[in-house]
């Protein structure tokens, strides 16, 4: 690494080359007027200057990095250095050029004072007469005067010749596979990795015999001795090597520093620049980058028609990203000179399949979605589901575990949910939520990481806190679905009755509408937001309760295609919350009030049992059975028609499952199977843990063995009368009650 040591020689021999080219001058005043002659020596100069700025910086930079104050900061020092060591070695190679033309430039001097000299001599001893002499010296004079000015234009050609040559080779100086990993490394911002790599390619960066060259200078520089070996180099017809850059990978390079602050400070400006230069070379990965800048609007505003311009073109260039991203396109639509702006799902197929061969990540994983699924959604708002596939689970998989290979964590999340939905493996599912959720940035992965904490699968333990943590992460990356979850976790907890740590349940229900505000600032018509808001509004949990606000969140909810919000909406005319309008229904003059709202909840229960809310169809049921007074006469068949419709809807609805085992078991009919079957419903409801089931059987039990006792003591002792029993049934059944 350069120092004060190694500086301080070399700014010694520049001065000296200076005062050298100072003494020749004024030796020699046509010299000293001399175009070349200044342009060499304010060079020398500026070379000085520029020798000892880099010396002072790189000092004060090397103190900084030995601090360590940052990671960023010992990069730049150590970039800076690396300029410092190329400029060092220009320079040494270009002393042993001035050394040479400071001899030549003495030796022509020597040569015209001898020859003054002897013109001067000859003028005393008057053998030449003067008019000769004069001739003599101008033609001498000129001469020598094209000499050295041949002499000088030969040096500055062969300098130019050099430093644009060694400007060439240290500009060209990586691979072509590291060229690719250096651009990834950036775009990711993986600083570390990036200094590793460039510590491998600065040790591959010189071949053997170049390395050994090197060394040579430096010992000759040390002995005084400078070698004409680079000088010599720069002029051989040596071809580069073709793993080396090639001009539009070099600009590519240069504007991604300069877009991502990689060791330079950020100016995009500057890098939408380079990026154009690389581009007109035929850069592939440039166009792709001009095309995310103006899709982003990034340094320029957004114009979707141009991104999509550079894409096609370096799709045609093979750029898998921008074939990945061109698909996309082609897949929504809306972009007018793609098809005329119509969605082309077949076209986004085929596009997906060519990214895919070059192992682009996120096209296999969008073809591992294709064959789980057999299709894609092709347009938007709403789309339209294609079939492009039959459906290969086993090759979706396959796409799903190269995407998660090449480190696509949205990949990772499609393998967890798969083995969480599927196959059931939760602790793989919850292997690939972990992995998928390590860098902290894919949201769902987060969310569902988060669900496995609250629920305690697999092993993940169940955790509450970590649980509302992760659904935190997943909501500030923009995720809203985790919002809503992390508020009926803190419903959920509240509801339970327990504390979470310092909070109790009126500070949780407080956390849950917060939440719930969140959620619906982001998104207005989000439905289970709006629902769950209504339904603290109605029960006035940690919010003053207001029917008429959880009425209009209800309404709000039921407009945008929410069932249940329509079930509430009926609740809340059934207990008499919210009162029917006269006008809502025309009822004979005889009806109550009650009775009107009854009647309006079953036309909100009608609409959800519609939409295929269990719940509804449960309540059309027992209004069915117990009727409405003389507003509606009971009906068995329609009740019980009901209870299987909500048993259909959902097979665990244990309410729907008991009063329909008891409206069978009640029945006024007298088909024996139908009480057995109701039995059968009851015992099912009891064994999945229904309390109104338990209790009837234990009544029922209770029944059975008092019948039996009296029918037995009857059998014993004959005189006594079964209607003089102990209790008669009637008193039985209202003890027992």
């Amino acid at each position: 690494m350069a120092n004060q040591k190694q500086t301080q020689p070399l700014l010694q021999k520049l001065q000296a080359v200076i005062q050298a080219l100072k003494r020749c001058g004024q030796q020699n005043p046509d010299i000293d007027q001399s175009p070349p002659y200044i342009r060499i020596l304010e060079e020398v100069k500026d070379n000085f200057k520029d020798v000892g700025y880099y010396t002072e910086d790189f000092n004060k930079r090397n103190a900084i990095a030995k601090k360590q104050v940052n990671i960023y900061l010992i990069r730049k020092i150590r970039t800076k250095g690396s300029s410092i060591r190329s400029k060092l070695t220009i320079l040494q190679n270009s002393i042993a050029n001035y050394a040479r033309l400071i001899e030549s430039l003495s030796i022509v001097r020597n040569q015209q004072n001898n020859q003054y000299e002897e013109a001067s001599e000859e003028n005393k001893d008057g053998n030449i007469q003067p008019r000769q002499v004069q001739y003599y010296n101008d033609g001498s004079q000129q001469q020598h005067e094209k000499k050295l000015q041949n002499k000088i234009d030969e040096f500055e050609v062969k300098l130019q010749m050099f430093l644009k040559q060694q400007s060439m080779q240290d500009e060209s100086d990586y691979q072509q596979k590291e060229y690719a990993q250096k651009l990834s490394l950036i775009e990711k911002g993986d600083i570390k990795s990036s200094r590793r790599i460039q510590h491998n390619n600065s040790s591959q960066e010189r071949g053997p015999n170049d390395k050994d060259n090197l060394n040579k200078n430096k010992q000759n520089y040390n002995n005084g001795k400078l070698s004409d070996l680079n000088v010599n180099k720069a002029f051989s017809d040596e071809p580069r090597s073709p793993l080396r850059f090639n001009k539009g990978q070099e600009y590519c390079l240069e504007a991604h520093c300069l877009l991502y602050g990689h060791g330079i400070e950020p100016n995009t400006e500057v890098a939408m620049v380079w990026y154009e230069r690389s581009a007109n070379l035929g850069e592939p990965r440039a166009i792709d980058s001009l095309g995310k800048l103006y899709e982003d609007g990034v340094g320029t505003r957004i114009d979707l028609n141009k991104a999509v311009q550079h894409f096609q073109r370096a799709a045609e260039l093979g750029d898998p990203s921008s074939q990945y991203k061109l698909a996309k396109y082609y897949q929504r639509g809306g972009i007018f000179h793609l098809n005329e702006g119509k969605p082309d799902g077949q076209k986004s197929f085929e596009l997906l399949q060519s990214a895919a061969q070059e192992n682009q990540k996120e096209a296999l994983r969008e073809l591992g979605f294709i064959y789980e699924k057999g299709g894609l959604i092709e347009g938007q708002n709403p789309g339209k589901f294609i079939l492009l596939v039959d459906i290969d689970i086993k090759k979706a998989l396959d796409y799903y575990q190269k995407s998660a290979k090449y480190g696509d964590e949205l990949a990772m999340n499609y393998l967890g949910s798969y083995y969480f939905n599927h196959s059931q493996d939760y602790d793989k599912a919850v292997q690939f939520f972990r992995q998928a959720s390590e860098s902290g940035k894919c949201e769902r992965a987060l969310n569902n990481l988060a669900i496995c904490f609250e629920q305690g699968i697999g092993d993940a333990v169940q955790d509450y806190y970590q649980a509302l943590k992760l659904y935190e992460q997943s909501a500030i990356l923009g995720y809203d679905q985790a919002l809503i979850n992390q508020a009926f976790l803190y419903y959920k907890v509240a509801l339970s009755g327990h504390n979470l740590g310092d909070m109790d349940s009126s500070e949780l229900y407080f956390q849950c509408a917060q939440c719930l505000r969140k959620a619906l600032f982001k998104d207005e018509n989000n439905c289970d937001a709006i629902f769950l808001l209504a339904k603290l509004y109605e029960e006035g949990l940690s919010i003053d309760q207001n029917p008429q606000l959880a009425y209009k969140y209800y309404e709000k909810a039921a407009n945008l295609g929410f069932p249940k919000a329509y079930t509430k909406l009926g609740h809340l005319y059934y207990s008499g919350m919210i009162q029917a309008d006269n006008q809502d229904l025309v009822t004979p003059f005889y009806m109550t009030k009650a009775h009107i709202n009854k009647l309006k909840s079953m036309e909100y229960y009608q609409k959800a049992s519609d939409l295929g809310d269990t719940d509804a169809s449960n309540c059309l049921g027992l209004i069915y059975e117990s009727g409405l007074d003389t507003c509606l006469q009971a009906d068995i068949e329609i009740a019980e028609r009901n209870y299987y419709l909500a048993l259909k809807q959902n097979k665990q609805n244990l309410d729907a499952m008991f009063n329909l085992g008891l409206l069978l078991f009640n029945g006024n009919h007298n088909d024996p199977s139908k009480s057995k079957l109701g039995i059968t419903y009851i015992q099912q409801a009891a064994d999945q843990g229904d309390l109104r089931a338990k209790e009837f059987q234990m009544i029922s039990q209770m029944q059975t063995v008092t019948q039996n006792f009296v029918q037995n003591l009857i059998r014993l002792n004959p005189q006594i009368n079964q209607n003089d029993s102990i209790l008669n049934d009637e008193e039985i059944n209202l003890r027992i009650n």
